[in-house]
């Protein structure tokens, strides 16, 4: 199930460029 959940979240949105501002963003936040 978590894998299924991070695949949606992280091939999909990556490649498609819109995830890609979440992304940073979340990464930035834990950081």
């Amino acid at each position: 199930m978590v894998t299924d959940t991070a695949r949606t979240a992280a091939p999909a949105p990556r490649p498609n460029g819109e995830d890609h501002d979440d992304e940073p963003n979340i990464i930035r936040s834990v950081n």
